[in-house]
């Protein structure tokens, strides 16, 4: 970037040389650029700094002057009316590569040494004709734009906040040096980061060496645009559960299961691991379920193993509404009694109060009033166990409250009738979820969690059908296989010396017959010891004996990272979920996808990188809050 002058010039004469005596000619001094930001105060002692009022003697040294608005007014000489000069554009010599996170694998990165700016030319030139002591070098301001940009994103702001006149003006206040980048110079920048953070991404799975479970959510922003993400899930050879997010992409208006299918195949092609999916969980919709349903078809055809089951949490979640159909009068009133006392400290005291003369418990307020599963059941809690302080508090404000029956009926407050229609319910949901998750890839996960083996598994699941289904296809497929480089498993079951074929094959039948047994054992050794305690962490049990059970480790890490649900539970019962669907709501179509999946990424340890260079963030805020240099002497 550009910059101006940053010592003042060196005077010079007339002539080309000093003459002494009658008739030589005065030397000419020419006016430093530092005088520019300074105004000479009514009484010719001072000089004030125009950018911040500070005051110095009119005696003070330019070089002090310098320093001042170097650790004052950072980025002060853009404010200068330079022609030709961009000052916009970006410098990123100074960040480096970091690694903080190894379970990321990240592709090397190749240093980028960008030129001089002229001011560090000049400066540098000044310095060996010895010109004054070099003045410390203002921040480049466009450093903050890169911070902005990484809260934006972080935050899930489209880039057309950045032109917020509000936004703005704060900006100009803290520095009136600063110049944020227009909204289109943002949205392509985070375009290119998108771009070479993915193709991190991309590397870093095809060090994968275990299968993948993905999962699939779908939501619908406030444009009436339906998006899809594509999570993928695995656990990595120091059984440590790792999960990034493949893509975001936008599904036609149609939704059918023919165009999932098409996008999802799409994004397991680019990502080149199409033929590593073991399980795909989905959001329990019928359009996912048909997709799900070809995908499988496509896969067996390849004689590629492959499952697809519903979301549990969104099962739950369903099975929470079914019940809560027969209570919405009661939350009705409960969240109007509540969102008044969460809004009226008076009423909140008085409430207060009251709990604690009845003794009907200590409550933290303001009172969970969110519409998710975490809200209903806090404010079903309420009026369960603070009647009487319900009461006396909408009797103290019944000009607040007004005429509203705020007293639940006899209907309302028969429990018996009321719950016997959230059982019937209930229990029809979950019928309907076990009879599509039970499966023998689903049985397997259970069998090799340590913690269950045999014993807490569903009577409907635990047949000895499923066991011998799932024997044939650990000794079918995990039998024979040894952990090699490259894309997971490889096998020795092919010679190469064709003159000893007979003899080599042999060999290898008998190794087969040796290696089957030996597996077989595995399995038998591993089921006949008692499950681990309830508390143990199954992939740490793992961890600890997979040398004992080198085959069976390897089918227990492929089929232990199918997951139970599409999306962290939290996000459906919590008010962090209310939080996320907020920000998928507001994106716009032109930021959804770079937005969504650079945030998803940096969270999973991803490096922020532009054009193949690695942002360092951390050294930029070093740079920001790195000691100042003393000011010169002031006047008293």
């Amino acid at each position: 970037m550009a910059d101006m002058t940053l010592l003042p010039v060196a005077g010079g004469v007339e002539g080309g040389g000093l003459q002494d005596g009658v008739g030589s000619k005065k030397k000419k001094t020419m006016k430093s650029l530092y005088l520019t930001f300074f105004e000479a105060a009514s009484d010719g002692k001072t000089r004030t700094c125009k950018l911040c009022g500070k005051s110095y003697c009119l005696t003070t040294a330019t070089g002090n002057l310098g320093k001042h608005l170097n650790n004052r007014h950072p980025g002060y000489a853009q404010l200068a009316d330079l022609q030709g000069n961009d000052p916009t554009q970006s410098t990123i010599s100074s960040m480096f590569a970091r690694n903080k996170k190894p379970h990321a694998p990240i592709r090397a990165r190749t240093q980028v040494q960008q030129p001089q700016s002229q001011a560090q030319v000049q400066v540098q030139a000044q310095a060996k004709a010895g010109a004054q002591p070099r003045a410390k070098p203002a921040v480049d301001v466009d450093y903050v734009n890169w911070l902005l940009l990484r809260w934006f994103i972080s935050s899930s702001f489209p880039p057309c906040a950045l032109e917020d006149s509000t936004f703005v003006d704060s900006c100009k206040y803290l520095n009136p040096s600063v110049r944020l980048w227009p909204k289109e110079k943002a949205q392509e920048i985070t375009l290119q980061v998108f771009k070479s953070m993915k193709d991190d991404v991309k590397a870093s799975l095809q060090h994968v060496r275990s299968r993948f479970s993905i999962a699939l959510e779908f939501w619908t922003s406030y444009e009436q645009i339906v998006y899809m993400s594509v999570k993928c899930h695995w656990i990595d050879e120091n059984w440590v559960s790792q999960k990034v997010l493949l893509d975001v992409c936008r599904i036609q208006y149609q939704c059918t299961g023919s165009e999932i299918l098409r996008v999802l195949l799409t994004v397991l092609q680019e990502f080149n691991i199409g033929s590593k999916i073991l399980a795909c969980t989905h959001n329990n919709s019928q359009h996912a379920i048909h997709a799900c349903h070809e995908l499988s078809l496509e896969l067996e055809s390849r004689k590629l193993p492959f499952c697809y089951i519903p979301c549990a949490a969104r099962t739950l979640g369903t099975i929470i509404e079914d019940g809560l159909k027969n209570v919405k009068t009661v939350l009705s009133k409960i969240r109007e009694f509540i969102l008044e006392i969460n809004s009226n400290q008076e009423m909140m005291e008085d409430f207060k109060h009251w709990t604690e003369v009845y003794q009907e418990g200590s409550w933290k307020l303001p009172f969970d009033h969110s519409a998710n599963w975490n809200g209903n059941y806090n404010m079903l809690d309420v009026v369960k166990k603070t009647p009487n302080a319900m009461d006396n508090t909408v009797k103290k404000f019944d000009d607040i409250f007004g005429p509203r029956d705020w007293v639940l009926s006899a209907e309302e407050n028969s429990h018996q009738k009321l719950f016997e229609n959230i059982a019937r319910d209930m229990s029809k949901t979950a019928r309907d979820f076990t009879s599509q998750a039970y499966n023998i890839y689903t049985f397997a996960a259970a069998i090799l969690d340590p913690r269950i083996k045999g014993e807490l598994i569903p009577e409907t699941l635990n047949s000895t059908s499923n066991l011998e289904d799932a024997r044939d296809h650990f000794v079918r497929d995990y039998s024979t296989i040894f952990q090699g480089t490259g894309n997971g498993y490889s096998t020795q079951d092919s010679t190469e010396d064709g003159g000893a074929f007979s003899f080599a094959e042999e060999i290898i039948r008998k190794r087969r017959r040796v290696s089957m047994s030996t597996a077989a054992d595995e399995l038998t050794q591993y089921l006949a010891e008692p499950p681990a305690p309830i508390s143990t962490d199954a992939l740490e049990w793992w961890r600890g004996h997979s040398s004992r059970y080198p085959r069976l480790s390897l089918m227990a890490r492929d089929f232990l990272a199918i997951q139970g649900t599409s999306l962290d539970p939290e996000e459906l019962f919590t008010s962090k979920g209310e939080s996320i669907h907020k920000q998928q709501y507001c994106l716009p179509l032109s930021s959804m996808q770079a937005t969504m999946c650079i945030k998803s990424w940096m969270q999973s340890g991803y490096q922020f990188s532009f054009q193949s260079t690695i942002i360092d963030f951390e050294r930029l805020v070093e740079s920001a809050t790195a000691p100042d240099a003393v000011d010169g002497p002031e006047c008293s």
